[in-house]
């Protein structure tokens, strides 16, 4: 049997000193020192993940809709995104509905 190339999505954000790269189709997450460790790491833990004869692919057409929403009024004594502001923008990952 011959595999066959899949596109999944990465949502990469920053957690310190590290990024964390997440797959939100698959719930696989891995982290690294730059952007690109932090995806090369990644597609190594998505390997290891769809290596397990148990994995399911999901739906091709279940591709995630990743956007912004603004929450007014957030209080936070460590700040959210390395801000200290009232009003953030969240990064949400949702899953598109067939």
């Amino acid at each position: 049997m011959i595999g066959v190339a899949v596109r999944f999505s990465a949502v990469v954000t920053r957690e310190g000193e590290f990024y964390v790269a997440l797959c939100p189709e698959l719930d696989v997450t891995s982290q690294g020192a730059s952007v690109e460790d932090a995806l090369s790491a990644l597609r190594e833990a998505i390997d290891l993940y769809l290596e397990d004869g148990d994995a399911r692919l999901p739906d091709t057409g279940s591709a995630p809709l990743v956007t912004f929403i603004e929450i007014d009024g957030v209080r936070s004594t460590h700040g959210v995104g390395g801000t200290r502001s009232s009003k953030f923008d969240f990064s949400l990952s949702l899953q598109a509905l067939n």
